[in-house]
């Protein structure tokens, strides 16, 4: 098979998955080739396969592979077209993930105040690629907007207590969904449907998904003020609004309650905005234009002990004992970095016995 105009694709797939949106959008340019991992009636690949042994000629024939950090196949960084990474869950200090990026032509990230932090680790071509909606998925139901406030999203994480607190208050002053339940793909698309104003509590100041699903069901969308990136492509008070904390929250609440008028006018601009300019569509166009920007050039780390070390992480991480076992005993590396390896062998063993 000729695949000059194919993209091979791999990550974690779910139904729901953000890459499974791009992966759709992708197809819509080109020929795609799934290398992800299995899920259901769907078939896939272990996350430690080698990529040789998946294609020809070292992918000699391939337009380019896009992957996550999920499906870090080794034989990735001899491949024969341009290869890239799309980090859409990057925090200051994951520096895993920093490693993981040199292992790469291109660098895709979600946030744009963070970018900077993937250039001082040594990444030559970082791009910022923020999240978008899928507009068969994610489109008003026109249904009867019966609720005041929607949110959907997770409320049980460690880090989510501040999040599921204001909820319970919201829910207690206004008329809501029952948040706790999860919903995806269409089932979320009608409670935004449903919601006069859907309010967005971010993670850790992250320009996050729900922004570009609410506004795309055409619901007012109510988030937390925050950078990378939301100014650049959003008007406050035109496409959506803001707050800085609990009590205007509430204030605005109130007011777009009362103010039915004004409310459907940003609604409807905000929804028209991100159906025009950031569908995944877009994104995957971006993406098919970075990598097809210069086909024989390769910007990926060519050193072989940074390669064995982002590896070493990968693997650590998820802990999988009998690969990093394999790199100690037979990778020809310096003393450095087989300490450590054997550190993060020793560590993941004691991890894996303990549970």
């Amino acid at each position: 098979m000729e695949n000059q105009d194919a993209i091979g694709i791999g990550y974690l797939y779910r139904p729901w998955s953000v890459l499974r949106y791009l992966e759709d959008a992708l197809k819509s340019h080109c020929t795609v080739e799934y290398f992800g991992t299995a899920y259901k009636g769907r078939p896939g690949f272990s996350p430690e396969a080698n990529l040789l042994e998946l294609v020809d000629d070292n992918a000699s024939n391939y337009a380019g592979f896009l992957l996550t950090e999920d499906c870090l196949f080794s034989g990735l960084t001899t491949l024969e077209c341009p290869t890239a990474i799309w980090f859409y869950d990057y925090w200051p200090g994951d520096y895993h993930r920093l490693r993981y990026a040199r292992l790469f032509d291109y660098v895709f990230v979600s946030q744009k105040d963070w970018l900077g932090d993937f250039v001082s680790a040594g990444c030559t071509q970082v791009d910022w690629l923020p999240f978008a909606c899928d507009l068969e998925i994610h489109h008003d139901h026109e249904i009867e907007r019966s609720l005041d406030v929607g949110f959907v999203g997770n409320t049980n994480q460690a880090t989510q207590k501040d999040r599921q607190l204001l909820l319970i208050e919201l829910s207690k002053a206004y008329k809501m969904n029952d948040f706790s339940k999860p919903a995806y793909l269409h089932e979320m698309a009608k409670v935004y449907s449903q919601s006069k104003i859907v309010v967005n509590m971010t993670n850790r100041g992250g320009f996050n998904m729900r922004v570009f699903e609410a506004m795309a069901c055409g619901a007012l969308l109510l988030t937390e003020d925050i950078g990378n990136g939301q100014k650049e492509l959003f008007t406050t008070g035109v496409h959506l609004d803001v707050y800085t904390n609990k009590q205007e929250l509430f204030e605005k609440i109130d007011y777009y309650l009362a103010n039915d008028e004004k409310r459907r006018e940003i609604a409807e601009a905000g929804q028209a905005e991100v159906r025009a300019k950031h569908r995944y569509s877009d994104r995957a166009h971006a993406i098919l234009a970075r990598l097809g920007n210069a086909p024989d050039a390769r910007y990926r780390s060519n050193d072989a002990e940074e390669i064995l070390r982002a590896y070493t992480l990968f693997h650590a991480r998820r802990s999988r004992v009998q690969p990093l076992l394999k790199s100690l005993v037979q990778s020809r590396c310096s003393l450095s970095t087989r300490t450590y390896i054997g550190a993060r062998l020793l560590k993941t063993a004691i991890n894996v016995v303990r549970s």
